[in-house]
């Protein structure tokens, strides 16, 4: 009995653990009323944004590379058709462009707290006293803790906005050359790469910009809140915050 209570608390653990994470990759409506809060959720939110463009433009790359190597012989991924562009290249475009889009958003991160943020490298021992020494050392440098994505570059939203309109754009011919595809006979390796294909078209041009349209509506409470003067977090609730992060992803 003690054995299986152990189980639980610990399945209880992991999951509160994973949708501690998760959730910024999510939809929501709920909205911090606190300012510090509120640009603490957005900076995760914008990191989550990268990561997502990040995985999708290394698959469709590796994806394009395969296809042409392999399934070069199918009509679907070299004939031109309704939308003037074989599917191979639209898909090259489509990960050039949501690669792109992470740049976009990693332009005014800090590398270490893009790959710290949410657990990733945090089992490596050696990265996570590297980055533990970065940001002492820049705390000592600075006296206050960097954020870990610099919001207050009026620039910076618009830019992503621009960009995302662009890749949804080359998206919509990816989804035309799709349903194209799916009224031809396929192979198996084919189905394959279109289902992936698909997967990652419903991650960039669904989920993608209703996450982006959550983050550009956050900002502007954001800059509402800062122009009605509502004070940010001070440095040592900032150091609290980080070390409690810490803690929370070992």
């Amino acid at each position: 009995m003690v054995k299986l209570l152990g189980h639980v608390s610990s399945g209880r653990r992991i999951k509160k653990k994973i949708w501690k994470h998760l959730k910024f990759f999510l939809p929501t409506l709920k909205i911090p009323r606190d300012i510090t809060k509120l640009r603490k959720v957005i900076e995760k939110r914008c990191i989550a944004l990268g990561w997502l463009h990040l995985v999708c433009g290394v698959i469709l790359g590796v994806t394009t590379i395969i296809t042409m190597q392999t399934l070069y012989y199918s009509n679907i991924f070299t004939a031109a058709g309704s939308t003037l562009l074989p599917l191979n290249v639209l898909m090259a475009m489509k990960g050039v462009s949501s690669i792109l889009v992470f740049m976009a958003w990693f332009r005014n991160m800090d590398g270490g707290g893009f790959l710290h943020s949410f657990g990733c490298f945090n089992k490596i021992k050696r990265f996570k006293t590297w980055y533990k020494r970065r940001r002492k050392r820049l705390y000592n440098n600075r006296t206050f803790h960097a954020p870990h994505v610099t919001i207050e570059d009026g620039d910076y939203m618009s830019m992503n906005m621009i960009l995302k309109v662009v890749d949804f754009i080359v998206g919509i011919l990816v989804w035309v050359s799709i349903g194209r595809a799916n009224r031809r006979s396929q192979t198996k390796g084919v189905k394959v790469v279109i289902a992936l294909l698909t997967t990652t078209q419903i991650t960039t041009d669904i989920l993608a910009p209703i996450l982006t349209f959550t983050v550009g509506y956050f900002y502007r409470l954001y800059l509402d809140k800062s122009e009605n003067g509502e004070e940010k977090e001070s440095d040592s609730s900032d150091s609290n915050s980080d070390s409690s992060d810490d803690s929370d992803s070992r």
